[in-house]
Parts: structure tokens; sequence; C-alpha cells
């Protein structure tokens, strides 16, 4: 015998050792990360805060980098209430509130870096504004929901679902990677793009002008019974359906619905 030199009886013996050695590695780096998230979760830290201003306000602007970021619409010519639930390991989230004359810019900025993502930094606001107020909103990350507003609203996503309920204003959504959806709409105008992403849009009331498109992603539209509109479906990729009765091409109202890839539906909601 060679002394100080390993032997292998044959292929499988070989096969059998590698194995072992990917399944130790695997075990070992799946214990690292459920212990660092372990760690993680008992150094975390979390606060809870609110703010108020009856400054006047006809719009918010919100950039955030991450978190959930909701509005909702109050009574009109009511107070601005705000509160905002921050988690952090290593750097707190910062939440500014500043007024650039009527209107009401939240800044939210993690410094954190990227490591264990949200566990590490983030930052969940939500608005109270009178009804009336527009709502801009750029997000990084994060669910971002507008509720019961009749001013503008204007969202953009780079990741995260958006979602509108009861909204009246003109209406324009975008989002890189994430669901997009509308319950509940009364807006006259709406435009929506998503790279990424299923739509459903669901609407109480009849709109003017409805114009929807998908890199990838399946799109409903739901519009009210006994309404008319200059309709078109179109996929790439996937089934196009309009309901019977619903297209009139003498209508002043116009729905126009894309998607590259995916199914689309056009049709009366129930």
């Amino acid at each position: 015998m060679n002394r100080g030199v390993i032997t292998f009886n044959g292929p499988d013996s070989v096969k059998r050792t590698l194995w072992w050695v990917v399944a130790l590695v695997t075990a070992l780096a799946v214990a690292s990360t459920t212990g660092l998230l372990l760690v993680g979760k008992l150094a975390r830290r979390d606060a809870t805060s609110t703010w108020t201003s009856s400054h006047a306000i006809s719009k918010v602007r919100i950039n955030a980098a991450g978190g959930t970021v909701e509005v909702d619409g109050g009574p009109t010519g009511g107070t601005v209430t705000a509160r905002q639930d921050v988690g952090w390991l290593t750097s707190r989230p910062v939440v500014n509130y500043t007024w650039d004359k009527d209107t009401l810019v939240v800044s939210v900025s993690c410094s954190g870096g990227a490591l264990l993502g949200s566990l590490n930094c983030q930052a969940d606001v939500r608005l109270q504004v009178p009804a009336g107020t527009a709502v801009d909103s750029v997000t990084d990350s994060g669910p971002v929901v507008v509720n019961r507003v009749s001013g503008a609203v204007n969202l953009r996503s780079r990741s995260g679902p958006l979602t509108v309920s009861d909204v009246s204003g003109p209406l324009t959504l975008s989002s890189d990677s994430g669901p997009v959806e509308g319950d509940g709409l009364r807006s006259a105008t709406v435009a929506v793009h998503s790279s990424s992403g299923p739509q459903s849009l669901n609407f109480a009331s009849a709109p003017q002008s409805v114009t929807a498109d998908s890199d990838s992603g399946p799109i409903d539209v739901a519009l009210p019974r006994n309404t008319h509109y200059q309709a078109t479906a179109s996929s790439r990729s996937g089934p196009a359906s309009v309901d019977e009765g619903l297209d009139d091409p003498s209508s002043t109202g116009t729905v126009k619905v894309t998607s590259r890839s995916g199914p689309v539906d056009i049709s009366y909601g129930s």
C-alpha cells in the first residue's frame, strides 16, 4: 500500500464520494443562510411613528426605495396624516416629508446595503390625504396601493404590484415587473403598461379612453354592461377576445388592449 494516497474502488466509488461532497457543501450553504436569516431577525429593530399636517395640499409625490406605500383618500379639506413602520439591521431607513408649495413630497431611502434585502432595511408608509389629491409615485420595490382618490394618479414601479381601487381621476400605471390591478375604476382616461406581469382592470363606470399593453402577461379588462366602445384586442402569442355587442365602430369611447405574449380579454363585468 502506498501511504498518503487515496484510492477509489472503481467509478461507483468516485460517484459516491462526489455526491457526498456536493451534499455536504449544499448543507453547509443552507445552514449558513438559515443561520444568517435567524440572526438577522433577532437583531432587526423596528419602530413606528406618525406625522400630521394641516398644510393645503393638491398633490403628493412619493419616491420610495422599498417597502409598502399606501395612499387613502379621506375627507375633502381634511388634514394629511401619515404612519410609517420601519425595520432595519445596520442603518435605519429615512422617511422625509417636505412641502413644495402645495405638493407634499415623501421620500424613503435606505443606506443599509443589499444584505438580507427588506430584512435589513424596510419602510412601510401609509398616507391619508383629502380625496381630491393627485398622487405621483415612483418606487424601486414593494407594493403600491391607492384607494378612493379623485385626483390624477400616476404610479411607476420597478418591481412590485400596483393596486388601485375606487379612483376617478386620470390614471397612468407603469410596472417593470409585477401585477397591475384596478377595481371599481371611475376614471375617464386610463393608460397601463407592464413589462412583465398580469393586468386586471375592472370599471365601475364607463371610461372614455383605455389603453393597456404588456410585453409579457395576460390582460383582462371588464367594462360596465350596456356600454359600447371602439374595442381592439390583440396578442402576438395567445388568444384575444371581445365580448359580443361590446365593440361599436361608431362609439366615441375607445378600448385598445395589446399583449406581446399572453391572452387578452375585453368583456362586460359581472
